[in-house]
């Protein structure tokens, strides 16, 4: 698919190489050119070398299909992204949901992760402490939280749909004191410093513990006391 002629054949003297040379010159239409990609094999002695040359074009070939599928979903992330962002929410119905928020006796938990075995981990952790949801990708996380607005959100970065930062960026777009920790395998210094800064109020490295998610639901109740709500 690439236009490379291959000529493989027994006891190719140089008097053959060029005559095989010009034909082909002749057939491709490329008499003023050097044909480069004609590639002339004696097999007796060069048996070796198509196959290098099409374990390379293989090679090539799969890093090309990955490049493009990297893209396709790149764009198609973007998409998603975008379309998160541009979800609609009603200001009004979370101003009113704020003082049910305040009202709640136990703290209402959001648990966003698309992995059923974690998430079953974390029930079991939350179910004695609070009031628990559960989201598998980011659209579900925004839905959800809009309607309930949670008073705590355990957020995964590695969702299917979008990113963790992108839920967390929504979610401040309408309610700036949101309480949201973030949660994720991969916990870099830049993955830490993004979340925080964009108004994140703590991150845990996965595998998580037990202690590490009670602290930050301390955390959260004794900020509530502080506030007097």
């Amino acid at each position: 698919n690439d236009g490379d002629a291959f000529l493989i054949s027994p006891g190719i003297t140089a008097k053959k190489f060029e005559l095989l040379k010009n034909q082909l010159q002749t057939l491709t239409g490329e008499q003023d050119k050097d044909i480069h990609k004609a590639h002339i094999f004696d097999i007796q002695t060069e048996w070796f070398k198509p196959i290098s040359i099409a374990e390379e074009k293989i090679k090539n070939i799969q890093l090309l299909k990955k490049e493009i599928e990297r893209k396709q979903q790149q764009a198609l992330r973007e998409k998603k992204r975008q379309e998160l962002l541009a979800y609609p929410v009603n200001l009004e119905s979370i101003t009113k949901l704020k003082t049910v928020r305040k009202e709640r006796i136990k703290p209402h938990v959001m648990f966003v992760e698309d992995d059923s075995f974690t998430r079953k981990l974390a029930g079991g952790v939350l179910e004695n402490h609070a009031q628990t949801t559960y989201a598998t990708d980011g659209r579900e996380a925004i839905r959800l939280y809009a309607s309930e607005l949670s008073n705590i959100v355990f957020l995964d970065i590695d969702l299917p749909d979008v990113t963790g930062h992108d839920v967390l960026e929504k979610i401040m777009q309408f309610d700036p004191a949101a309480f949201v920790v973030i949660l994720s395998g991969n916990g870099n210094k830049d993955n830490i410093v993004r979340a925080l800064s964009r108004g994140a109020k703590g991150f845990i490295s996965k595998p998580f513990t037990r202690e590490r998610m009670l602290k930050y639901i301390d955390m959260y109740i004794k900020q509530k006391d502080e506030q007097g709500e």
